[in-house]
């Protein structure tokens, strides 16, 4: 990312359903600038011909022109967006207002291309099967007026779409600035965590890593660290060993086990909002709730960003 710039991302667009809600909603805007116009009233249709007719008239000879418009205009915009390099922007208030106004050409020169294709296909359908010159001209041959009836909406509606756009990528840009800033800040809090760990059996005591243990446990008042093939005791306590040992790389998945989240392999839904955890090398599954499996998911999401992609099972 350019410093002091963000990058704008094309939100809009970007999912199927978005080709309806606009157009439902640029149709709605019209019919509800409408309501003062006696000719052309949605009030004066539903008292015409009844709210079931209405609806037909608002889906066939409204929405559905809308929809085409809309697709035009969006593969327009795509194309613009890309043409003239359009990705980032400047985060003063010049740079915004030019930004914006560099989209003006588009809206204006779109209007000759939607313009006559959508009022083509409206003419196909108002008029089926009795088609006529006279009946195609002059009302849907593109014209001056017709061109002005268009600019206001397509200007409207032009910048509604760019700002969402701008507003979606500067909160997308602010919530990555956060979660780095706050990962630098955790970062250096690292070198205080456990590196190694006593640990003791009948044999006697030694020292070991503590990436080396696959999980703790808590077992009759006794704690236990296990390794993939040995168990030691240990002294530390599971709230204790949670407090001191790494959150990005140990994580408490109930009352009396803390897991190395390098060696879990899958998990799965098992009943009643509950969960099982398997681990590498282990036969073992550990059973984890709902609330604390969402935990567990974040963290690991997180974890992948120090470990890699050993957890390639998830």
């Amino acid at each position: 990312m350019n410093s002091g710039k963000i990058e704008i991302k094309q939100f809009v667009f970007s999912k199927i359903y978005h080709f309806l809600i606009f157009p439902l909603l640029a149709v709605l805007v019209d019919q509800i600038n409408m309501l003062n116009n006696a000719e052309r009233s949605p009030i004066r249709s539903i008292s015409g011909g009844g709210i079931f007719n209405y609806i037909i008239f608002f889906s066939g000879n409204l929405f559905l022109f809308e929809i085409i418009t809309i697709g035009i205009f969006s593969f327009l915009l795509r194309f613009y967006y890309k043409r003239f390099k359009l990705d980032h922007v400047g985060l003063t208030l010049k740079q915004l207002i030019i930004y914006e106004l560099k989209w003006i050409p588009l809206f204006i020169f779109s209007i000759f291309i939607f313009g006559p294709i959508t009022n083509f296909f409206r003419y196909l359908v108002v008029f089926f099967p009795f088609y006529g010159w006279s009946r195609y001209f002059p009302e849907f041959v593109f014209t001056g007026s017709m061109f002005l009836n268009y600019l206001f909406p397509i200007l409207l509606w032009g910048f509604v779409i760019v700002n969402i756009n701008l507003v979606w990528s500067y909160l997308s840009f602010n919530k990555k600035s956060k979660e780095q800033a706050s990962s630098n800040i955790v970062q250096p809090a690292m070198d205080h965590y456990l590196k190694t760990i006593e640990c003791y059996d009948n044999k006697g005591s030694t020292m070991l890593s503590v990436d080396d243990i696959c999980w703790f446990e808590v077992i009759e008042k006794a704690y236990y660290a296990n390794l993939q093939d040995s168990k030691y005791q240990v002294k530390k306590t599971i709230s204790e060993l949670e407090e001191n040992l790494d959150p990005l790389k140990f994580f408490r998945i109930n009352r009396s086990q803390l897991v190395n989240l390098q060696y879990i392999k899958s998990y799965s839904y098992w009943e009643f909002e509950k969960y099982i955890i398997k681990l590498y090398s282990q036969d073992l599954e550990f059973l984890i709730t709902r609330k604390r499996y969402k935990s567990l998911k974040s963290i690991l999401e997180k974890s992948r960003l120090v470990f890699g992609p050993k957890n390639q099972e998830l």
